[in-house]
């Protein structure tokens, strides 16, 4: 709790009060607090300020209510005689254990968590007190968020937290700040900065944890996805454009610039250029992001935005740079530090020139109190340095340590972002409609409305539609495509040239990003996009849009595939060595990260808010998915329903949203509301089809026809349709009773797949899968009747009809 004078009344239980007036105590619980936590510490020497008081005063609860202190048991003491003598005491302990705490930190280089407790300490006091409010606000809505955590993963997010150290506390403080140095601390801004702060915290803590994943693990792989989806969410519901591209591209960079360091790739003028950039790209563009995107929100003007950007440019490459001198060479400590100071020093300069603005002085006070804790702790590390032995931090007068153009050649470079993120004359923030509609909505009606349409699959008649396809269904199929070949060479040309990859740092992320993107595929959903713009009339600037959005939903498949085949342990991919088995595990996971994030600057550079949502939604919709896949394994309990629920988290959802968006950005007077939903519900039901076909041809087809090992998903202990089927029907119960006794051993014995073959062969598990698909591809052609009759129209027909009849 954090008390204040009786100026300002303070927050907190009224027995939290009542116990510390119990004056007597104070001396050894300061001690005891200063010698374990001196946060805890600084916050009780706060406390003091109420306890002195000779009278009771008004207490503010959070809900706005007035409550009043109890009177103390005995007469206050006097203030000549035994009130000094506790004071003094308690200021004596709380010193005592400062000196402790900061003779262990200046042992080592890096920064001991009870001293950076003391500082975080002193930070909250300095706020100002509605920055404060809302920060205690975020964190309990953040550790509120956390308990619904899924489980698979719950207890590493805890284990691992500490790690990210202090991050998200600055985040938090940094957008409050920012947000009031812009526009002040009116309450209905203030949740905008503080949900620009927690998602822009779970996606700096995803970035973490894929650093922590290692080679034979998933929960680390599948919790950052989580984290990244949750966050990209976040972003959408904001509807602020230049924070969510500037959030986009800070991912892209983490990760192209995280794999190029994992490799110690050099791709800079020099080291010291380099050093840098990592610092920024690791920290400071989280920290610049969560300034100028709060100043975004709030309304502010481009030098406002520029200012804000460039403290928490300056602030966060201090913060990073301090802590990563642990365990490095002497001559390269030194130099880190040395930059690490400058840039703490310039950032409270700059939070200085904010405050003096007379924007808001208060504001601007506290930000220049942060970047003062951040100075404080660099020069506790460079003391660090020369006590052991290290010397101080000086160059000679004709070779300094840190060139004079190495600051400024990089702070322009990176400065130039800004403008790009938000051109002048647009608008800084479009809130969005109320958006409705399953491809918006992540409630609990969200997933019953999907469980009726996945019923209305289940129960459909058998369906009686047979398409006669003379020269087969790939020639059909290419036929059908003509109405958007050139379209579909437009996008072909951005994913087979390596253009969309060739400005990563990272030479693996370059090299592997491009062999992902041209590696080929079927490359039908971008397909599907073009034809649902092409059914409702889109042309010109609105097609090039939808071309757009076809490239950027291929990038997001193939990101998808480089973790899945992490996760599934698969060999190859599309007929060659997958990219985890070549390069390893981590890298991959990065390159994805880079793909994953490629894709969502490519879908916010549209510029359209109902686009940018749906798609966020796909990437929490994939998390989704891929918990529930790998918490499902070998279970013969799993309903056919949730497995489908499952199969449209993972696939279908990412076809059904490229529907929609589709629609959206045609731009045509044909694309009304309707006609935009049943274009996602197309999708929906064809990208089921599609996903049970799949389950089909993993039992029927070959590696050579496939691309990948056959009988993956069985080995693997992905329960599919055709195994789901055969359980729920068709056999005996001896002969259900061993199919689950196989399933239960895991297929670990040497004939158990041979065994489970002949069951589902028993069961006709495989052509009653057939006839599943067959019913989503029907009810994905009914929903076209929406659209006016056209080329297109007929060439959707056929894709739904070819998403049943292929063979690969």
């Amino acid at each position: 709790q954090v008390f204040r004078s009786p100026a300002k009344p303070a927050m907190g239980p009224p027995e939290w009060q009542s116990g510390l007036r119990r004056v007597g105590a104070l001396p050894v619980l300061g001690l005891a607090a200063a010698a374990v936590d001196p946060g805890l510490a600084t916050n009780a020497f706060v406390g003091i300020q109420w306890l002195r008081a000779p009278r009771p005063f008004s207490l503010d609860r959070q809900d706005g209510t007035e409550v009043r202190a109890r009177p103390a048991r005995r007469a206050a003491p006097s203030e000549s005689t035994v009130q000094p003598r506790r004071f003094r005491a308690l200021a004596a302990s709380l010193l005592f254990g400062f000196w402790l705490q900061l003779r262990k930190a200046v042992s080592r280089t890096r920064l001991g968590k009870p001293a950076r407790n003391a500082l975080r300490g002193v930070r909250l006091m300095q706020l100002p007190s509605a920055a404060r409010r809302e920060l205690l606000l975020a964190r309990e809505s953040l550790r509120a968020k956390s308990k619904t955590v899924p489980k698979p993963f719950r207890k590493v997010l805890g284990q691992t937290s500490g790690t990210f150290e202090d991050i998200p506390t600055f985040l938090l403080e940094i957008a409050l700040l920012g947000g009031g140095a812009a526009g002040g601390f009116e309450e209905s801004r203030a949740g905008a900065p503080a949900q620009l702060a927690e998602a822009l915290s779970l996606l700096f803590a995803a970035g973490r944890f894929h650093l922590l994943h290692r080679e034979g693990g998933s929960m680390q792989l599948l919790g950052g996805d989580y984290l990244y989806a949750e966050g990209q969410w976040l972003l959408a519901e904001l509807g602020c454009l230049p924070v969510i591209k500037m959030a986009a591209r800070t991912i892209r960079d983490f990760s192209d610039s995280t794999a190029a360091s994992m490799l110690n790739e050099v791709n800079m003028d020099s080291a010291i250029r380099g050093k840098l950039y990592e610092a920024f790209y690791r920290t400071g563009a989280f920290f610049a992001g969560a300034a100028s995107g709060a100043a975004w929100l709030s309304g502010a003007s481009e030098e406002v935005v520029l200012t804000l950007f460039q403290y928490g440019r300056d602030l966060g490459c201090a913060h990073e740079l301090v802590r990563s001198v642990a365990n490095k060479p002497k001559t390269e400590s030194v130099v880190l530090l040395d930059l690490a100071l400058q840039m703490a020093v310039s950032a409270r300069e700059i939070a200085g020139r904010l405050r003096d603005s007379g924007l808001s002085p208060v504001a601007g006070q506290g930000l220049r109190r942060l970047a003062r804790a951040v100075e404080a702790e660099t020069r506790l590390a460079v003391a660090a340095v020369g006590s052991r032995g290290h010397g101080p931090l000086k160059g000679d007068e004709t070779s300094p340590l840190v060139p004079e153009n190495a600051l400024t050649d990089f702070r322009s470079g990176v400065d130039e972002t800004v403008g790009q993120l938000h051109p002048p004359g647009q608008p800084k923030r479009s809130d969005p409609p109320h958006l409705e509609g399953l491809g918006f909505d992540r409630t609990s009606a969200a997933d019953k409305s999907l469980f009726v349409l996945i019923s209305r699959g289940l129960e459909a008649p058998t369906p009686t539609r047979k398409p006669s396809w003379p020269k087969g269904p790939k020639a059909a199929m290419a036929m059908a495509l003509a109405c958007v070949a050139p379209e579909q060479k437009q996008v072909s040309d951005q994913l087979d040239t390596g253009i969309l990859a060739a400005g990563a740092f990272s030479g693996i992320v370059r090299e592997e990003a491009s062999t992902m993107l041209m590696s080929g595929g079927k490359r039908l959903r971008p397909a599907v996009a073009l034809l649902i713009a092409k059914a409702l009339g889109a042309e010109g600037e609105s097609m090039r849009r939808v071309v757009q959005l076809g490239t950027a939903v291929e990038v997001l498949h193939s990101a998808s595939l480089v973790h899945d085949d992490i996760l599934d342990d698969a060999d190859t991919r599309r007929g060659v060595k997958t990219m985890h088995v070549r390069r390893g595990d981590l890298p991959a996971v990065f390159v994805g990260d880079y793909l994953f994030a490629l894709s969502s600057t490519m879908i916010a550079e549209l510029e359209n808010v109902q686009t940018i949502a749906l798609i966020s939604k796909v990437i929490a919709d994939f998390g989704r998915g891929e918990l529930a896949q790998s918490a499902e394994k070998y279970n013969d309990r799993y309903s056919l329903t949730d497995y489908l629920a499952k199969s449209f988290h993972k696939t279908a959802s990412l076809l059904a949203a490229a529907c929609q968006s589709a629609a959206v950005l045609g731009g045509n007077l044909d694309a009304t509301e309707e006609r935009a939903e049943a274009c996602y519900r197309y999708g929906l039901f064809v990208g089921l089809a599609f996903q049970v076909m799949d389950d089909v041809l993993d039992f029927t087809e070959s590696d050579e026809t496939l691309g990948k090992p056959a009988l993956a998903d069985l080995k693997n202990g992905y329960v599919s349709a055709p195994v789901l089927l055969s359980l729920s029907g068709g056999l005996s119960t001896t002969d259900r009773s061993r199919f689950v006794a196989l399933l239960d051993r895991r297929l670990k014995e040497e004939r158990d797949l041979e065994d489970a073959l002949e069951l589902i062969e028993k069961a006709k598990g495989i052509p009653r899968s057939n006839e599943l698909a067959q019913k989503f591809s029907t009810l994905a052609i009914a929903e076209l009747q929406a659209l006016p009759p056209s080329a297109a129209r007929d060439a959707l027909e056929t894709f739904s009809d070819f998403a049943v009849a292929r063979s690969f």
